[in-house]
């Protein structure tokens, strides 16, 4: 066996004092230890990384895009100039550690990569003092994680795995193993690997001439990391001697097994003749890529059966879909308290008593159009716009196309419904069909959430079918099978939202903002204040790091109620003053963003002010992520066939200002207020009059009686509103 190449600070590229400050300066932005940089370019001096893909190292990691500031609160999104990558890609060797780590760090879970690069480290290092401590090396290993994302290595596994699936499906053997994306080695397996490229392409004098690697399930990421790390694929053979892939120049040959799923050996041939057996290796099937929109609807298609015909079904099923979810999907507020986990729950179905009361309900997602054209996005396909309605009775599975389609997988299906054969205990294809179009579905409903949706990157699902086993999938599917109205949480759907694009590893109860995988999502309403009928829970993201007073967080949280001048608390007496015209009672109140810094994340809160101090304020609410729970609960009043200015004939008995910035609710200090007690009143209507302000608006719905139903006023007049609160028994309406 070759000697194994080792690395030193002789083989480095730092010298001089410009050097030094330029590593310092590195290290101390991304927070890691500069010995961890030195140790990791280092290696890199030894690696076999081809010129094609320090080349799309280059293009696509080392750019820095120019931050960009967050206006509801003093901080930016982006990366900060002289960071760890930009230190790395000053050399060869930087860059060649940076090709390693961008195939590694995106398949790979990051405790598992930082123990894989140590033990590379620790194994080739000249001077084992040099040699960074695992943490260290994984603390690199995060600051360079998320724009990894961007060099594709993920995508390269998806694509070698649906090529392989639809190449070996047409040879005479079809066993590949597990149906799972992109599996790999165990990591001693990769270490081997890695070794092996090294000696492969060494320079100076070796004896090995080629390399046979030996796998099952694992072969679409050997595939793709033999191209990588060598700059051309290899050739693949499968056991039984069918040729899948000739590549006469490669010097690398992968033999797929047809026996052993779990299989993973490398094998060196040596001039001498011998052949040695570096390792031999389990498979790991837990992945963790990142890809674009595009490739991960090719994940969510792996399992449709039907080939061109099923294309042709998804064009007929897809438009009608999105209208009978847009049309039955109620979605409701929730307590927001969502934690790491999701939490499974059946979706009950939701009784619309009056539907145009339903139709004043306000959707968390934005028209029909651009969730079609999400479809489009994921899908890779352009999807007709028509107005065709479905009968009473009739759900989208009985479309012609559709129901050829699922009479063609009741025909072959295994199952033992299907098949009647009592004994099978095979899943049902036509169960599966259904299952897949819920989840392209609710893919699809969560992407339009996205801003500027065609450059984020989203999870690359090791499963065959969207992992969403919340109410919100539950409901999509039930809406789909029995073409009739289910309900889910918001919360459920911006956990879905969340997941999809790994930020559920950060996000916490009262969550407002996060940045994982060096992106940074919050939803729009936090940043301009306002909303409108479609699209509440629209989601800003930016590539980057969250940067705050010269730290960088992955969390914002809501901060737990607390009043900003202790002896400065809210009056107890309830008072109020008969309602008869729109109006603004808070014009001298004003309120921004406060965060405070804690150890690991951010705090935030609105602090309400009042220069005249005639509303006991200032003082700050908890919750601005309540808002958008009661933005879900809420109706709103869009227009009327009457002038939106006009007044009441007379001051409505039953009808009251609230202010919502008190604890007690009333309106203290204010002319003509008289006491109240809503106890003893059957269909009270209080009014908060914040007309003209939606940023006092916003506050308002994120006070304590967020719990209870509003309604909220468009352009429709005084009357009308407060007619809309009696009809639908509220008893709270926000101008």
């Amino acid at each position: 066996m070759a000697i194994q190449l080792q690395w030193g600070l002789e083989q480095m590229g730092f010298s001089g004092l410009r050097a030094a400050r330029d590593l310092i300066h590195a290290a101390s932005t991304d927070n890691i230890q500069a010995k961890a940089i030195q140790a990791c370019e280092g290696f890199g001096a030894t690696l076999a990384i081809c010129p094609e893909t320090r080349r799309k190292i280059e293009l696509t990691v080392v750019p820095t895009p120019p931050s960009i500031p967050v206006s509801f609160f003093n901080s930016f999104i982006g990366y900060s100039p002289g960071d760890c990558i930009s230190q790395l890609s000053k050399s060869l060797a930087g860059l060649q550690f940076l090709g390693l780590a961008a195939a590694l760090i995106t398949t790979i879970p990051m405790s598992q990569a930082g123990d894989l690069v140590s033990a590379m480290l620790a194994n080739s290092a000249s001077d084992k003092t040099l040699v960074p401590s695992r943490r260290q090396t994984i603390d690199l290993l995060k600051s360079i994680e998320g724009r990894c994302y961007h060099a594709g290595f993920a995508e390269d596994c998806v694509g070698w795995e649906l090529l392989l699936r639809k190449t070996i499906g047409q040879a005479p053997s079809r066993n590949l193993g597990p149906n799972s994306t992109s599996a790999l080695p165990a990591i001693d397996g990769v270490e081997s690997l890695v070794d092996a490229f090294r000696q492969l392409h060494r320079v100076g004098e070796t004896h090995i001439t080629r390399l046979t690697i030996q796998t099952s399930s694992a072969a679409p990421w050997t595939i793709a990391f033999v191209k990588w790390c060598l700059g051309r694929p290899p050739s693949v053979v499968l056991e039984d001697g069918t040729c899948i892939l000739s590549q006469e120049e490669s010097l690398v040959e992968v033999l797929v097994s047809q026996d052993d799923p779990s299989i993973f050996q490398v094998h060196l041939h040596s001039s001498i003749p011998s052949l040695s057996t570096l390792i031999e290796t389990k498979v790991s099937h837990e992945t963790v890529g990142m890809v674009r929109v595009s490739c991960f609807g090719k994940l969510l298609l792996r399992g449709l059966r039907g080939g061109d015909f099923a294309t042709k079904v998804l064009a007929q099923l897809v438009p009608l879909c999105v209208r009978q979810i847009t049309q039955h999907l109620v979605v409701l507020g929730d307590n927001m308290a969502f934690g790491n986990a999701a939490i499974p729950q059946q979706a009950e179905e939701f009784h619309i008593v009056d539907v145009d009361l339903h139709k004043q309900r306000l959707s968390p997602f934005p028209d029909e159009e651009v969730i079609i054209e999400a479809c489009e996005d994921l899908l890779s396909q352009k999807y007709p716009r028509n107005s065709l309605q479905l009968a009473d009775g009739l759900t989208v599975f009985d479309l012609p196309l559709v129901k050829q389609h699922m009479d063609n997988l009741q025909a072959e299906c295994p199952c033992a419904e299907c098949s009647g054969e009592s004994d099978s205990n095979l899943s049902c294809l036509e169960d599966s069909f259904v299952n897949i179009i819920t989840g392209i579905l609710a893919a699809a409903f969560l992407i339009s959430l996205f801003d500027h949706r065609e450059s984020i990157l989203l999870r690359a699902t090791n499963t065959t079918s969207l992992h969403f086993n919340n109410a919100f999938s539950h409901a999509i599917k039930g809406i789909l099978v029995n073409s009739s109205a289910f309900s889910c949480g918001v919360s459920e759907i911006l956990r879905g939202a969340l997941w999809l694009i790994r930020h559920d590893e950060v996000a916490q109860e009262n969550w407002l903002m996060s940045c994982n995988k060096d992106q940074a999502v919050w939803p729009l309403v936090y940043d301009t204040m306002s909303f409108s009928k479609n699209g509440y829970l629209r989601l800003l993201w930016l590539p980057g790091k969250l940067h705050f007073q010269n730290d960088t967080y992955n969390l914002v949280t809501s901060k737990v109620k607390r009043y900003a001048k202790r002896g400065r608390q809210p009056k107890k007496t309830i008072k109020a003053r008969l309602v008869s015209e729109p109006c603004n009672l808070f014009s001298d109140v004003t309120c921004h963003w406060k965060v405070t810094p804690e150890e690991n994340h951010l705090e935030a809160s609105i602090l309400i002010n009042d220069s005249s101090g005639k509303y006991n304020s200032p003082w700050m609410f908890a919750s601005p992520h309540r808002a958008i729970s009661s933005i879900a609960n809420a109706l709103l009043v869009e227009s009327c066939r009457h002038d939106r200015d006009a007044h009441l004939k007379a001051p409505d008995p039953f009808c009251v200002l609230l202010n919502p910035f008190s604890g007690s609710g009333g309106l203290p200090n204010v002319d003509s207020a008289h006491e109240v007690d809503e106890s003893s009143v059957s269909g009270l209507v209080k009014v908060i009059a914040v007309d003209g302000s939606e940023k006092l608006r916003i506050a308002a719905l994120g006070m304590e009686r967020a719990s209870d139903p509003v309604v909220l006023r468009g352009n429709a007049c005084l009357d009308c509103c407060i007619r809309a609160c009696r009809l639908a028994g509220f008893s709270i309406l926000v101008l």
